[in-house]
């Protein structure tokens, strides 16, 4: 499917949003803290995925975690 006006964020353990994309074409994390100079810790992290496929009008939402270890 094809989507548009895609939004990426990430959320640590309290609920505070740690990154955010408006890139329609590619979702992507490096584990960074709003692609700034330092990473997150291992944790759990929630992702919300939210965006419409294109010429429909239905907003499709999709969340989950991501563990990250090193």
């Amino acid at each position: 499917y094809d989507f548009e006006n895609l939004e990426f964020k990430i959320y640590n353990r309290w609920g505070v949003q740690i990154y955010h994309s408006n890139n329609t074409s590619y979702l992507y994390w490096d584990g960074s803290v709003q692609d700034g100079s330092h990473y997150v810790s291992d944790g759990i992290y929630v992702y919300v995925i939210k965006g419409k496929r294109v010429n429909m009008t239905d907003i499709i939402q999709k969340v989950g975690h991501i563990t990250v270890l090193r």
